[in-house]
């Protein structure tokens, strides 16, 4: 599956299985003022309104979060959660845009869908929070989740908040910054004993539907 890419300004097109998908990249600082929200959303309803009749999808790439608002949300369902917080979103985080949240309860990891129409099956953050609950009952090392919510309304998509691992990050599978061979051939034998136990692990857990 090709794909073609237009980079024009602050939003890129590209062409996938057929369709047109317009993604909208907008930052702003939002923090502890909500007066802002609405200048990235007028930049970004501007950008829509160039771009609705020429693509079939749009998707907004919002870098920030109304901290005000998920603080709230975090104090009423997080148990033991205080504010206020600080957002910081990760350079990283595939398409599903991810933040390190600092709190008076200490820092958290939220991620969540980007805003916009979606494909169905797309940056399904529901599915990494079942799967990572599900790993968490065997000898996978992975972070612990705490929360998922599914209500767009609180920060514009749905999210989960999950434990925050300080650790190493190998951004190359290549391992170039292990020292030796055989630091790195323990690093692959170890991934492919946690693909093996995650794969037998979920088939035991997942209803079909969630397979798909």
């Amino acid at each position: 599956m090709g794909s073609e890419m237009c980079i024009r300004d602050r939003y890129h097109i590209i062409e996938k299985d057929g369709a047109k998908i317009a993604f909208i990249g907008l930052s702003q600082s939002a923090r502890f003022n909500s007066v802002i929200n609405k200048n990235f959303i007028d930049e970004g309803n501007k950008y829509i309104s160039e771009l609705k009749s020429s693509v079939d999808i749009i998707v907004m790439l919002i870098n920030v979060l109304d901290e005000n608002k998920l603080c709230r949300y975090l104090e009423a369902y997080q148990p033991g959660f205080k504010g206020p917080i600080v957002a910081t979103k990760f350079p990283g985080g595939q398409s599903n845009p991810t933040f390190k949240i600092e709190s008076s309860a200490g820092p958290f990891v939220l991620r969540r869908q980007p805003p916009g129409k979606l494909l169905k099956s797309a940056h399904a953050v529901d599915r990494e929070y079942r799967v990572l609950e599900a790993l968490s009952e065997t000898d996978v090392p992975v972070a612990e989740v705490y929360h998922l919510c599914k209500d767009p309304d609180v920060i514009g998509s749905m999210f989960y908040i999950m434990e925050y691992c300080d650790g190493n990050i190998h951004w190359s599978s290549a391992l170039e910054d292990l020292e030796s061979n055989e630091h790195r051939s323990h690093c692959y034998d170890e991934m492919n004993r946690v693909l093996s136990v995650s794969y037998t692990h979920l088939r035991a857990h997942e209803t079909p539907e969630h397979l798909g």
